[in-house]
């Protein structure tokens, strides 16, 4: 099992070129930020302090980019479907 190495602030760092925000990385993690929160306070931290635990390996950072991606073309999809009914 890949060791989870790498925080949500990390990962928005390692997947800037894609310009990923916060919100995208945690939606794309399957995680809510109530369990992250939870997470947090596990590890002795304040809620407030999820972005900084560990939470994922290189492996987990190559399938996030592949997630964002995947929802940014559907949300495009949606987007052109949403113009041609106007």
């Amino acid at each position: 099992m890949s060791e989870s190495n790498h925080t949500i602030i990390e990962a928005e760092v390692l997947l800037s070129n894609l310009g990923a925000t916060c919100d995208e990385i945690i939606n794309a993690s399957g995680w809510t930020l109530g369990e992250l929160e939870a997470a947090a306070i596990r590890t002795g931290r304040l809620r407030e302090e999820y972005r900084r635990i560990p939470m994922f390996s290189d492996k987990h950072i190559d399938e996030l980019h592949d997630r964002i991606l995947a929802e940014r073309a559907e949300l495009a999809d949606l987007g052109r479907v949403i113009q041609r009914r106007r």
